[in-house]
């Protein structure tokens, strides 16, 4: 995972509840402990206390009578699996409640009594060192004698903090009214009441200012890691996002560091002491793989012995021009920075950050390329796994990581089988006679013991391969499927970065009653987990008027996408406006991605006000149609296909029965058509002037060369003038790919497609 994605994870875990609810936990665990032989009569005030923390505050508890026999290990096992079962996230608070005797040994460190004389005792200070280890916060509420001896240790992050009954060496009075719980309960009541939730620290003012309690009581922040204290209140849901108050206002803030800060750090800053009306913050820009990046220039980027120092040298002088590049884009922006932020200048604070993230996007690109394509570096071998060496900075390690798994193939993940049974699917619709209609994809949801999540099902059925080299020594058609699919869901199951276009695939389903399979795939959140997804080709009709602006992002998308497939030896097969699909968004777009989405006129059959609000991000094109993926090096199916709906997006050479083996130039064409079909905004075929698709190309009597050069000519002679220059040569380009590259290697090949195709596009985004 890159610096930022780590510091947006951790920003966006320890503040997802707090500023649209002001709840600091998602989960609270309380766990009450008292000896199991006492002599104090604890139980009732521990059955208190357990009723004020279920229903007052919704909190769950845990009771744990210590026993006497082994007592120390007991309680080291008990409190080592409460941290491990209920503290394992960053919005979690475990509370760790005591009643019973405390002591001071000879050595001036607490230890819990069963008795005042002759029972059983135990090391306290050892046992609380294993509360460093939480994830979250902890609260210990100690009602005992010298309840304010704490053990010192380190804690990672988050709040650790105590409340005592008593100093050192000083004894509290036993249960009853007097008692520290009874009044300490008493306390907790009246600030729920009066304010819904109790701040820790305030609650220990209060306590002092007490005449009822007899002795002082104890407060200490042990972690020291935040100036907020705990705050305990009633655990509330989290809201859908269409629940929460929609913002009336906004404040863009510029904050300069001076070291790499943490999400954590930065969560709990703001947290700190936030005004009322402030209902979310999120992470807009941040800047620290660029100055890593940028550090490389001075430092070297090739030192002996790393990954990039293993590159040829065409490549290192690639990675150089980029790196300075980004050193000279960072010092712009240096320069901007040390001046005061002034009315007008929101402009040219997101063209600066703009500049930066293109940069480092090159610089990656520059880097991640060769070292999967580049011949030298496969000799190699695997990319060095230390923070400091650059193709980790450059976020390699994913890429370099499905790519592998492209190479070795057979080393296929166990139990990509999705159960059946874990799947609730969305009824299919129903035809004239009341069977469900074969839909290529369903939405559903993903049952585990973690939970539910949304998921889309795209269905599809294997056809065989035409080589017998392909087939193993095996009779039966049933595990030659399950394993082409098993391969390709391999491929999918690898964690590939967001540019690649591609929802996370979690695994694979069976489809008995029609002989298929069904790719299963996470969705994203904020979209609709009941919307049909809608297909570019869809899009032509149900969003007619598309700004040129936004028409170029989704080209420069697909761009990325397709590069990201061919950088890593991955070639998709099916590439058109088919397979490439929208989610609707299931509210509102927020102010950030409003001038990227575009609303969808409802289609001729949906029910009245079923997709009226419907709409989409146009940025976030997801790419589908995997069945007949492949690694570029694999075997190639050479099975005829005379459909002018299949042909038309394809190359020359492939329409019919294919007269060449697919190659990612293939792919490429098949960019091309579907850039041609976003310059137009309508289908290839109403741009080719054809009108029935369904009928075999041979009766429209066809020339795939001829079809070729009628695009081509369309494409000069209509495209500059509406679109411009830069995205009809992109097009032109993908058109003509497999001729202009012949004889070059696969590196000069993608470096071909960078430099004529993909930069291009990329200098434009944004600026139309």
């Amino acid at each position: 995972m890159s610096a930022e994605a780590e510091f947006s994870t951790q920003f966006y875990e320890n503040s997802k509840r707090f500023f649209s609810q002001r709840v600091d936990y998602a989960t609270v665990t309380a766990l009450l402990l008292y000896w199991d032989e006492n002599d104090i009569g604890p139980e009732e005030e521990l059955n208190t206390i357990r009723e004020l923390f279920e229903r007052d505050f919704g909190f769950s508890s845990l009771t744990f009578p210590i026993p006497t026999l082994r007592a120390q290990q007991e309680l080291n096992r008990e409190i080592s699996a409460f941290v491990a079962n209920y503290s394992n996230q960053v919005d979690s608070l475990i509370v760790v409640y005591y009643a019973g005797h405390g002591e001071v040994n000879d050595d001036g460190k607490s230890i819990w009594a069963a008795k005042e004389k002759g029972g059983s005792t135990l090391l306290w200070w050892k046992a609380q060192q294993l509360l460093y280890d939480a994830v979250g916060d902890v609260l210990t509420i100690l009602d005992c004698c010298s309840a304010a001896l704490a053990a010192k240790g380190d804690k990672e992050g988050g709040k650790f903090e105590m409340l005592g009954a008593s100093a050192k060496g000083i004894r509290t009075p036993e249960p009853g009214k007097s008692s520290f719980t009874t009044i300490l309960i008493k306390h907790i009541r009246r600030s729920l009441k009066k304010a819904s939730q109790v701040d820790v620290r305030s609650l220990h003012g209060e306590l002092l200012k007490d005449t009822k309690l007899t002795e002082t009581p104890q407060y200490a922040d042990l972690a020291r890691n935040n100036p907020r204290s705990i705050v305990l209140q009633p655990l509330k849901p989290l809201l859908h996002e269409g629940f929460v108050k929609k913002p009336a206002s906004f404040v863009m803030l510029k904050v300069s560091l001076a070291e790499d800060p943490t999400g954590f750090r930065i969560a709990d800053w703001l947290k700190t002491h936030p005004p009322e009306g402030i209902t979310a913050v999120s992470i807009e820009a941040l800047v620290l793989r660029a100055r890593r990046l940028s550090g490389l220039v001075d430092q070297s980027a090739f030192p002996p012995g790393s990954t990039l120092g293993k590159l040829s040298e065409s490549a290192q002088r690639e990675i150089l021009q980029q790196l300075q590049g980004l050193d000279n884009v960072l010092l712009s922006a240096d320069r901007f920075a040390q001046g005061s932020i002034m009315g007008g200048e929101e402009p040219v604070i997101a063209d600066a950050i703009q500049a930066i993230d293109q940069s480092v996007e090159a610089v990656c690109k520059a880097v991640q390329t060769p070292l999967l394509l580049d011949p030298q570096f496969v000799e190699h071998g695997p990319i060095d796994q230390r923070k400091s060496d650059p193709a980790v900075i450059a976020g390699a390690e994913d890429a370099i990581s499905l790519r592998q798994q492209i190479l070795n193939i057979a080393a296929i993940p166990d139990k990509l089988e999705v159960p059946r049974d874990a799947l609730h699917l969305l009824p299919s619709e129903r035809d004239a006679h009341g069977l469900p209609t074969f839909h290529r994809f369903r939405n559903g949801t993903l049952r585990s013991e973690a939970g539910s999540k949304d998921i889309l099902v795209e269905s599809f059925e294997i056809e065989e391969s035409e080589d017998p080299k392909d087939l193993p020594d095996t009779s039966s058609t049933t595990v030659l499927e399950v394993q082409q699919v098993e391969k390709m869901t391999a491929l999918l199951y690898q964690t590939k970065s967001a540019s690649f276009h591609i929802l996370p695939c979690i695994g694979y389903i069976r489809e008995p009653l029609s002989d298929s399979f069904g790719f299963v795939f996470e969705r994203p959140s904020g979209t609709d987990p009941k919307a049909e997804p809608v297909a570019l080709n869809e899009m032509y009709d149900r969003s007619p008027v598309v700004p040129l602006g936004l028409r170029i992002r989704l080209a420069y998308e697909l761009i990325i996408g397709l590069e990201n497939f061919h950088r890593v030896g991955w070639v998709h097969k099916s590439i058109s406006s088919h397979s490439i699909l929208f989610l609707p968004r299931a509210s509102a777009a927020a102010v950030g991605e409003a001038p990227l989405c575009v609303r969808l006129r409802p289609k001729a059959n949906a029910v009245a006000d079923e997709e009226a609000s419907q709409t989409v991000h146009l940025a976030s094109p997801w790419i589908f149609g995997f069945d007949d993926s492949r690694p570029d090096e694999g075997t190639t199916n050479m099975r005829e296909d005379h459909s002018l709906n299949n042909n038309i997006y394809r190359h020359p050479a492939r329409w019919g029965r294919p007269r060449m083996r697919f190659t990612k130039a293939h792919d490429v064409y098949s960019l091309g058509i579907v850039l041609l079909e976003i310059a137009f905004w309508k289908n290839v075929l109403a741009i080719a002037d054809i009108t029935d698709p369904t009928l075999d190309f041979r009766r429209h009597r066809l020339v795939p060369e001829k079809v070729r050069e009628s695009l081509a000519a369309k494409c000069q002679r209509r495209l500059p003038h509406q679109v411009g220059q830069v995205l009809t040569r992109a097009i032109l380009e993908c058109l003509g790919f497999e001729e202009k590259t012949q004889g070059m290697v696969a590196y000069e090949q993608h470096r071909y497609f960078e430099m004529n195709v993909a930069d291009g596009i990329a200098k434009v985004v944004g600026r139309v």
